[in-house]
């Protein structure tokens, strides 16, 4: 018997080859490598911006707060808010140079929570009449009424 020979025809196969995959995965780890960065820093941003965020609405509220009269016209140094002692804040009262009766409100707030790492500052400043000159008014008003009534 006569054997005969192999013919070994060139198939096309449909199909990656284990060299285009393990290049592929190389390509797609080099990329997440050059991300990873971007997206830590893209993070870090975003709790910044809302620290400050927060800081300047607490900054806004408690000088609100001041001239309402809720709190207190005075200087105060690293009080902690109420709902939060992670955020501080401090009052600086200080009287303008050659103006009668003109106050110059600072109010500073602070992220107080050395664990976070980051720290977020707001500070306001609003000039204000002196309020003690208000009840001064009121005082000599109510002097020069007549206290009885005249029918």
């Amino acid at each position: 018997m006569k054997s005969s020979p192999i013919c070994f025809q060139s198939v096309p196969r449909s199909g990656l080859t284990l060299f285009e995959v393990v290049i592929s995965l190389a390509i797609l780890l080099v990329s997440m490598a050059a991300i990873a960065p971007l997206v830590a820093t893209g993070s870090r941003a975003a709790i910044n911006a809302n620290l400050a965020s927060e800081a300047a609405l607490r900054c806004e509220t408690k000088l609100a707060e001041i001239l309402a009269g809720v709190e207190p016209m005075t200087p105060t140094a690293s009080v902690p808010f109420v709902d939060s002692s992670s955020w501080t804040w401090t009052l600086e009262v200080a009287t303008a140079n050659g103006v009668d009766n003109l106050l110059m409100l600072t109010v500073t707030v602070r992220s107080a929570d050395p664990a976070a790492g980051d720290q977020a500052v707001a500070t306001l400043v609003r000039w204000t009449r002196d309020p003690s000159v208000f009840a001064d008014a009121e005082e000599i008003a109510a002097a020069e009424q007549p206290t009885g009534s005249v029918q």
